[in-house]
């Protein structure tokens, strides 16, 4: 049985150690650009591009590297916008030339923690989600993950698609 590791403000846990090591962060890039470059992302380009903040804690550096190569690995760009707030990538996503937000964050979470938080551009209340094609599930398969999604939940499964985010 796969395990959720997503929970309505993304993925949380201690950085370093399962579900927020490495393999995961990048995996979690793998799949967010498969999701870009199958077209579903409203503001496609020729490379989509992926904005990606961190807050200030140790992690975020090494957890922003793993996902923006997995995004490139996806054929996606990832543009580091440094340090900064969740509603400023928030923000970035939905004004820039981006097709979705990464915030490495765990808020008021213990200092060792962090976080994974995904944004559309066009997020306009918290029943919005991003749905990841099956085909880009393969890794997080691998690691147990359930589904990323936020739109349209009975549609998504009504075609199949996996799920990301709780809802």
């Amino acid at each position: 049985m796969s395990r959720k590791l997503f929970g309505t403000d993304g993925i949380r846990g201690v950085a370093g150690e399962p579900p927020l090591d490495e393999r995961t962060a990048h995996a979690v890039g793998v799949a967010l650009g498969e999701w870009a470059r199958c077209g579903n992302a409203k503001k496609i380009s020729q490379t989509p591009e992926v904005v990606i903040g961190i807050d200030t804690r140790e992690s975020g550096p090494w957890l922003a590297a793993q996902v923006a190569g997995g995004l490139k690995r996806s054929g996606v760009g990832a543009r580091f916008a440094g340090v900064i707030t969740t509603p400023g990538v928030a923000c970035l996503a939905r004004t820039g030339p981006y097709v979705a937000g990464v915030m490495i964050s765990a808020s008021h979470n213990p200092y060792l923690d962090n976080g994974i938080k995904i944004t559309p551009p066009d997020l306009n209340s918290t029943t919005d989600h991003i749905f990841i094609p099956r085909s880009a599930l393969s890794e997080l398969t691998v690691l147990g993950v359930v589904g990323i999604a936020r739109r349209k939940p009975a549609a998504a499964a009504a075609a199949g698609q996996p799920r990301l985010f709780n809802e």
